[in-house]
């Protein structure tokens, strides 16, 4: 949920990858519960989250997967997309499923 925190916040997903990361560092910080190293993988994964077609670190990568399967999952009309719909077939094959 953080990936898309500011969008949830503010009703507005323009530029929301960066600014969601910003405000999920301060979050993460303040609760004081995450080392340095933790939060930056993190923030680090939801700057680049929107970046389908690009390869990124683990985390970020599985971050990726995840906002498309909800995506898939949850919204149906942003099916469609092309770089959406290219990860997620790449997904599918690689978890040995199929698109129904």
């Amino acid at each position: 949920m953080l990936h898309d925190l500011s969008s949830y916040e503010t009703g507005d997903s323009t530029d929301h990858a960066q600014r969601s990361a910003s405000r999920a560092k301060d979050l993460l910080t303040e609760a004081g519960d995450f080392s340095s190293n933790e939060i930056s993988a993190i923030t680090q994964a939801i700057s680049a989250h929107s970046a389908k077609d690009h390869i990124d670190g683990p985390v970020a990568e599985l971050l990726k997967d995840a906002d498309v399967l909800q995506h898939y999952l949850y919204n149906p009309s942003l099916k469609d997309g092309r770089e959406m719909n290219a990860r997620l077939k790449a997904l599918f094959a690689e978890l040995g499923l199929f698109e129904r």
